[in-house]
């Protein structure tokens, strides 16, 4: 394999659950595989308190939910999910 070939990288999509919008926002990231991609989702969703939840995918395969703790916290207090014992 040449070094150009290693130095390929892929554009992966992000639907972002913001709690400003009523809809996903759309974004996309530049990674060379999903370990990277998905390490920058996490980044993407520290990044903003408003940020509940990323889903990342490349083409129709989905890679990774990501979800924040505060989401999860919202859905203790809304009783939509069981607390982990």
């Amino acid at each position: 394999m040449t070094a150009d070939r290693q130095s390929i990288s892929k554009i992966y999509t992000l639907y972002i659950d913001d709690d400003r919008y009523s809809v996903p926002s759309l974004d996309a990231i530049d990674a060379g595989d999903d370990d990277a991609a998905t390490e920058l989702a996490r980044a993407r969703l520290a990044s903003s308190p408003h940020y509940l939840a990323i889903e990342l995918w490349d083409g129709e395969r989905q890679i990774a939910r990501l979800e924040s703790p505060a989401r999860r916290v919202s859905a203790l207090k809304t009783g939509r999910i069981e607390p982990r014992l």
